[in-house]
């Protein structure tokens, strides 16, 4: 099954191609505080992806709005750390 968000699916690790002719997204620019672990999270994650930090962070928001949005609907979030691993349910406070 294909879960895709905002045109991201869960196995991308490239950034799309985009449509040269559609209008571009709106931008909001945020100024952000983080603790140490959640910058170093953020940067080891837009390095291994190869996306900018910003497109890490819009991703971010995007599967936090889905995950929190499923979990309010009855749904859950699961997560396998790596291949052996059990699945794990994740709960959003």
């Amino acid at each position: 099954m294909d879960h895709t968000i905002d045109g991201m699916s869960a196995t991308d690790t490239a950034p799309k191609r985009h449509n040269l002719t559609a209008k571009p997204r709106a931008l909001r620019k945020v100024t952000m505080n983080f603790v140490e672990r959640n910058w170093t999270a953020l940067v080891e994650a837009a390095k291994s992806t190869g996306h900018s930090q910003t497109e890490s962070l819009n991703r971010a928001a995007a599967l936090y709005a889905k995950a929190v949005q499923a979990q309010e609907q009855g749904g859950a979030v699961y997560i396998r750390e790596d291949a052996d691993a059990k699945l794990e349910r994740v709960t959003f406070l």
